[in-house]
Order: structure tokens, then sequence, then C-alpha cells
């Protein structure tokens, strides 16, 4: 259990981030013409992918 700690917390995190429950209702801040929590999210669950990525191609290596 505890070696698997750091990739949990990390995508307790991630998820943490990616759901814009954070932002102010009335935000009306635009990055690349979309409202900022829009791509606050995307980016975050393109890191999410990465992440998932990369240990499965570390336990792949592993086998």
């Amino acid at each position: 259990m505890f070696q698997h700690f750091p990739t949990f917390f990390v995508y307790i995190i991630l998820l943490t981030l990616a759901i814009p429950w954070y932002w102010d209702s009335d935000s009306q801040l635009i990055w690349f013409g979309f409202p900022a929590w829009v791509v606050t999210s995307v980016l975050i669950s393109l890191i999410a992918s990465i992440v998932t990525c990369v240990i499965f191609l570390r336990s792949y290596d592993n086998t």
C-alpha cells in the first residue's frame, strides 16, 4: 500500500486541480479564446494522461 502512495497522492492532486470548483463563478478570464477554467482542466487532464502513460511504461519495463 505505501509503495503506491506517491502515485495515489499525485492523482488526488491532479483530480483536485482538474475539477474547476475553485474558480470564481463570475470570472471573465479568457485564455486562447476559452475561459481559463477550461484551459486549466484540459491541461491537467493532459498531465494526468502523461503520468498514467509513464506509470504503465515503467511497469511494462519491469516485467
